[in-house]
């Protein structure tokens, strides 16, 4: 997760409209700031984190052995167009098809 440290309001716009000014993609680590504009994102959602969690009590519960680190399975691509699309991405139908979740 992003260090609120060092992820601030600030130097969160800074960044975007440095990337959007450059033509330049600008990945984040959570959709949330996708929302606030950078271009995408690959990050496991609050659902995915919750799954996983329940699937690892659930074995504990049942005396099953735990590994030291649990991932969960499945990841959410969440795309901006207009971010991509004023940074330069072509945004082809397969780009799209691989794509959870597309922001206007």
């Amino acid at each position: 997760m992003p260090d609120p440290t060092l992820v601030t309001a600030r130097n969160f716009s800074m960044t975007r409209e440095f990337s959007l000014s450059n033509g330049i993609p600008f990945y984040s680590p959570t959709a949330g700031l996708v929302e606030n504009g950078a271009t995408a994102s690959v990050s496991i959602s609050f659902a995915e984190m919750g799954r996983a969690a329940a699937l690892a009590a659930q074995e504990a519960l049942l005396g099953e052995a735990l590994p030291d680190e649990i991932y969960p399975q499945k990841t959410e691509t969440v795309l901006s167009q207009k971010a991509a699309l004023a940074t330069g991405l072509t945004l082809t139908p397969e780009v799209m098809s691989t794509v959870d979740r597309v922001l206007p």
